[in-house]
């Protein structure tokens, strides 16, 4: 095995473990609300191709009004404007809100995870 690979696969799931309990702890920190999609706005990614954002607004129980813009993409027809979502956000930091799913929360540390292995196993299984 490439000491190289091994050094890349560990690495990536070093990372993948710290972000996967960061979003751990976040996610037993936040509150939830109701929110509403206002707008699904079309942008780029990297390769060129459309993405799809919903817009979400929701009311905290203090009273604020709080607009964002979701982190997880999709196709023209995964979200619909006048759907009601279930929102996380933080107390003390309302504008990092999310769209209470699974993907908004364990993407990027599923994705390290799974390069992480791949790389610290693929070597192995050349010999």
């Amino acid at each position: 095995m490439s000491p190289y690979a091994a050094l890349l696969g560990t690495t990536f799931i070093t990372v993948g473990l710290v972000k996967g309990w960061q979003s751990w702890l976040a996610h037993g920190r936040c509150e939830r609300v109701a929110g509403k999609i206002m707008e699904i706005r079309k942008e780029w990614d990297t390769d060129g191709d459309p993405v799809y954002r919903p817009v979400v607004h929701f009311r905290a129980p203090s009273g604020r009004s709080v607009e964002f813009k979701g982190k997880v993409g999709g196709g023209p027809n995964s979200r619909h404007v006048g759907e009601i979502v279930r929102v996380a956000y933080e107390r003390e930091a309302p504008e990092d809100a999310r769209i209470d799913e699974i993907l908004s929360w364990w993407r990027t540390p599923s994705w390290l995870l799974v390069f992480g292995t791949i790389c610290f196993v693929l070597p192995l299984s050349k010999g």
